[in-house]
């Protein structure tokens, strides 16, 4: 247990130094920790990235989603919304598939949000 919390406040740390306007987990927030941690990877994996987390509104982050079936399947995820790089909410996704499917699998899943501006008074979308 301690090495977790060691490893965790260590990523914790090395999300605030790889970007200082970046999500700040508490670091006694398992599920905090989980969402940087993922955050952490993709723009590893990506760091093109970087434009979505700038350039959007919000963002929500499932840092585990399961996912399996056999002809039927579904996946379940929890996670957080964040608004200017601060938690604004949990967050939950399901679904539920038919087909021709076998297995399973982890991942994690990035929404990103943006807002649609209305422009008065022709109430025209920009």
């Amino acid at each position: 247990m301690k090495k977790t919390t060691l490893l965790l406040a260590a990523l914790a740390g090395l999300l605030i130094s790889f970007n200082a306007s970046a999500f700040d987990p508490d670091i006694g927030d398992e599920m905090e920790l989980s969402v940087a941690k993922a955050i952490l990877s993709l723009k590893k994996a990506d760091p093109g990235i970087q434009t979505f987390f700038d350039n959007a509104a919000g963002y929500a982050v499932f840092p585990n989603v399961g996912k399996g079936g056999l002809i039927v399947g579904g996946a379940y995820g929890k996670g957080l919304v964040i608004v200017n790089e601060q938690v604004d909410g949990y967050t939950t996704m399901s679904q539920a598939t038919i087909g021709l499917q076998l297995g399973g699998q982890k991942y994690a899943q990035f929404i990103f949000l943006s807002l649609i501006h209305i422009s008065e008074p022709t109430r025209q979308l920009t």
